[in-house]
């Protein structure tokens, strides 16, 4: 429930929007909800006992679909105060509940934006706004340029943050002594307004960042950033750091902590994949020149759809930033190499089944699987591909950093997000569902298997399995309360590493084989029928 409301307007022709409330909730966990899209239509604020959102189309370029834990509301309190601030030239959100959230990063001007928001609707859990599109530059710059075009430096000073404000470069005459001036005017965001500069040689006491010394200092972070010049009087700081591998299959947008820590375990694991895929992939082109084994090209197949996944992934990141331009089809591709490999995985565990259970029927041909592996999402992906802001630019927040991370995914939006549970989340429960019953039958066939009564021989195995048939990727499921950074860790770890894992299977397994004399595992001339089947499975 949202009391005390304070609802006002400022600046000229009631161009911003500031609405202050109280909000009664609950004693649990509380959290923010954000779905802010293009457009302006509406802006809507409500409240329950739980959960505080802010939904509606009121912005020119931002799109915000996140989840955000509201840790610094203590459990004892019922009741906290929070205000919204929207500034339609900046393009600009903040919400502040105890503190300060930025929900949309400012931006440059636009010739249109949402503004002269008016109250529609509002009850005591919501309150509904209306605006309407203008040209913000006819409207709030042009006019107020016109007759007064020069100001002195005075006067700017006093200026408060300003949209419309134009840069101004002063190259000082060479007779001026060596000194550096600037004046700094700073608002609640602590952005830097203004800086005069007598000389470069200021900016070379560290590589890679600004050092002012009086009465200021400011330094900027490059640790796996860059800056760009965007035009003359426009920069952009690109961050190419990877995101982390389990986002692919995350219920909902949230930020999360420990978020370079992740995106470290990922670098690594999908480096180490791709390389474990491309020597996999090797080893089983020899070993398919053997003819009785008719499972090398289904884990040839995984291994190829793997290596793609792994690939891309590595390169999300980098590309988009780089070349925003192509994330669309980067993400679909992405898109497409993660069901490949789901599909793959849901083909082992479908062959497992056949050679355990049908035993007197001969397996379908290599064909059908590459068919049903590469070729049965492939026109959903496309299709996709040509519907608007389902793939693009998809931002990563940290918990405690206003910095997103970037790549090239499913976009955070309702659209996207209902693709991404029709598509991945779905094809992902099937999978480890039926994974994990197939692992049920096939230790229940095994068990009492004399060779299988090793340890490291049972190991070996049913890890394998669970490589193969997927059900690591399953731990997604458990990404909740204080599971959460755990969860986050393990699936990082193990899903990354994927690759790695079944190169390691196969190699082990095979060298195994060798030290046992090929009697051991994978003998053709001993045992029933059904024993023959699992042995032949196994060996291959």
């Amino acid at each position: 429930i949202i009391t005390n409301v304070c609802f006002s307007v400022s600046g000229e022709d009631d161009r911003n929007l500031n609405f202050c409330g109280v909000w009664r909730h609950g004693k649990g966990p509380l959290s923010l909800n954000v779905d802010l899209t293009k457009g302006c239509d509406r802006i809507v604020v409500s409240a329950d006992q739980s959960s505080l959102s802010v939904k509606g189309q009121i912005t020119v370029q931002c799109t915000r679909l996140v989840t955000i834990p509201l840790v610094q509301i203590k459990p004892t309190e019922d009741q906290t105060s929070f205000c919204v601030f929207w500034e339609p030239l900046l393009d600009q959100f903040k919400l502040k509940v105890k503190k300060l959230i930025p929900l949309c990063s400012p931006a440059p001007l636009k010739d249109h934006c949402c503004t002269h928001m008016s109250q529609a609707h509002k009850t005591r859990t919501s309150y509904e706004f209306n605006g309407s599109f203008i040209n913000c530059r006819e409207t709030f710059c042009d006019e107020a340029r016109q007759g007064s075009r020069r100001r002195s430096m005075a006067t700017m000073l006093q200026t408060e943050e300003n949209p419309c404000a134009e840069s101004t470069v002063l190259k000082l005459k060479d007779n001026v002594e060596d000194t550096l001036t600037f004046y700094v005017f700073c608002d609640q965001t602590f952005r830097l307004n203004i800086i005069l500069i007598r000389s470069a040689f200021v900016f070379q006491e560290a590589k890679g960042s600004l050092m002012l010394i009086y009465p200021l200092k400011v330094n900027w972070l490059v640790e796996g950033c860059e800056t760009k010049v965007k035009g003359e009087t426009q920069t952009e700081c690109h961050c190419n750091h990877l995101t982390y591998f389990t986002v692919l299959v995350q219920l909902e947008p949230k930020p999360v902590r420990h978020l370079l820590a992740l995106t470290a375990i990922t670098s690594l694991g999908c480096a180490v994949s791709l390389i474990s895929c491309i020597a996999l992939i090797v080893y089983l082109c020899r070993k398919s020149r053997r003819p009785k084994e008719q499972s090398i090209p289904i884990h040839l197949g995984l291994a190829v759809s793997l290596a793609l996944l792994n690939l891309l992934f590595f390169l999300t990141g980098v590309l988009a930033n780089v070349c925003e331009s192509v994330c669309g089809w980067v993400g679909a591709a992405l898109h497409y190499a993660l069901l490949s490999s789901f599909t793959w995985m849901g083909i082992e565990i479908f062959h497992t089944f056949w050679l355990v259970q049908m035993v007197f029927s001969p397996t379908p041909k290599p064909w059908i699987w590459n068919l049903a592996g590469f070729g049965e999402f492939l026109e959903a992906v496309i299709v996709l591909a040509f519907v608007p802001d389902i793939y693009g630019l998809k931002e990563i927040h940290q918990s405690s950093d206003p910095h997103p991370y970037k790549m090239c995914w499913m976009q955070n939006n309702q659209k996207a997000l209902l693709a991404h549970y029709v598509t991945n989340m779905t094809l992902l429960g099937i999978l480890v569902t039926s994974g994990l019953v197939m692992l049920f039958l096939v230790y229940r066939e095994i068990r009492n298997r004399d060779e299988w009564r090793q340890n490291r021989v049972a190991f070996l195995s049913i890890w394998g399995l669970s490589c193969l048939f997927g059900t690591t990727w399953g731990l997604t499921f458990l990404d909740f309360g204080p599971l959460t950074d755990v969860v986050l860790f393990v699936s990082c770890i193990l899903n990354s590493l994927q690759g790695f894992f079944l190169m390691l299977r196969f190699y082990l397994l095979d060298w195994m084989r060798k030290q046992a004399g090929g009697s051991a595992l994978g003998s053709s001339s001993t045992g029933s029928t059904r024993q023959h089947m699992l042995q032949t499975q196994e060996k291959s």
